[in-house]
């Protein structure tokens, strides 16, 4: 019986060992975990890049095409307020016959058949130009030729109308019985000033001041 004890402690003895063994088996052959990284190894999302508009560039004046030319507080076409003189027409030297005026030495037209006529009107002392103004005859059915548009779509031969209801804003300067005038701007940037004979828009021009002169030379 002695000898039949020792032999079972010696089974059990050997299976607790083969179960031990088991146990160390398979914790060694599970999967080991995967160490997290610090917090300065994680993976930052890219922001998005924000995209900023290309601002579509302005096309140049066509100095042979007057139905291109911008008119606004800072010139007309080609024929920037400000600009030294004779520089500001040099482009358009070649296409508009350059008259001085016998009225005063400031005044110089520009005209060209088939296009309105242009008005400079320098400084004193001859070297910057001071205004400018397109303008066309409204009584006569072919005196009102293309010379440009305001960013509003104005140019010569639009209605008072049609005038009043692009530029709320619009001042107006001078009321006669058959001839107005019109200025929208202000003193900083510069005024645009609309003439208008019975109604139709027959005169614009880019200037300093709201106010037409009494007299051109002024």
């Amino acid at each position: 019986m002695a000898g039949s004890s020792a032999g079972g402690r010696v089974r059990i003895a050997g299976a607790v060992a083969a179960v031990a063994a088991l146990l160390l088996a398979g914790c060694a052959s599970g999967p080991e975990p995967t160490p997290t990284p610090p917090a300065s190894e994680t993976s930052t999302p890219t922001p998005t890049p924000t995209l900023t508009p290309t601002p579509t560039p302005v096309a140049a004046p066509d100095p042979a095409d007057p139905s291109s030319w911008l008119i606004s507080a800072d010139g007309i076409g080609p024929i920037e307020r400000g600009a030294a003189y004779p520089d500001a027409i040099d482009s358009l030297t070649e296409l508009y016959s350059v008259e001085p005026s016998g009225l005063c030495p400031e005044l110089v037209y520009l005209r060209r058949d088939g296009a309105a006529d242009v008005l400079v009107i320098r400084s004193e002392d001859g070297s910057l130009v001071h205004r400018v103004w397109v303008f066309g005859s409204v009584r006569d059915p072919e005196g009102l030729r293309d010379g440009g548009a305001t960013e509003a779509g104005i140019r010569l031969g639009a209605t008072v109308a049609e005038l009043q209801a692009a530029y709320p804003d619009l001042e107006l300067v001078i009321e006669r019985p058959s001839s107005t005038v019109f200025s929208v701007g202000d003193d900083e940037a510069g005024w645009i000033i609309f003439t208008a004979v019975e109604g139709v828009v027959g005169g614009i021009a880019a200037a300093d001041t709201k106010f037409t002169p009494q007299e051109l030379c002024a």
